[in-house]
């Protein structure tokens, strides 16, 4: 047999392995795009779940922040006013 006859025949078999195994590839291709999307919307909700705690967090954090600004201010005003730092004698 000649080489001509060889190279159509690996030729042919490209051909065909391409049409049998290019279904097989899309099918497998579709089917881990489906699982990533699933997961990807299920993390998405976890991440939302997050954000809403952080936020939480923040608020509550400048609610102290903004707690210890009034009560230092609070002390520094009634050490001006009398020259004495308070003191605390008993605790709480």
């Amino acid at each position: 047999m000649s080489d001509s006859f060889w190279l159509a025949m690996n030729n042919l078999t490209a051909i065909i392995v391409a049409l049998i195994g290019s279904p097989i590839v899309i099918w497998l291709v579709s089917r881990f795009d489906k699982r990533n999307t699933e997961q990807h919307a299920a993390n998405m909700g976890i991440l939302r779940d997050i954000q809403k705690d952080v936020n939480t967090v923040g608020e509550d954090v400048k609610a102290v922040r903004l707690d210890l600004y009034n009560h230092v201010a609070h002390h520094a005003h009634k050490e001006s006013q009398d020259g004495n730092p308070e003191r605390r004698t008993e605790t709480v």
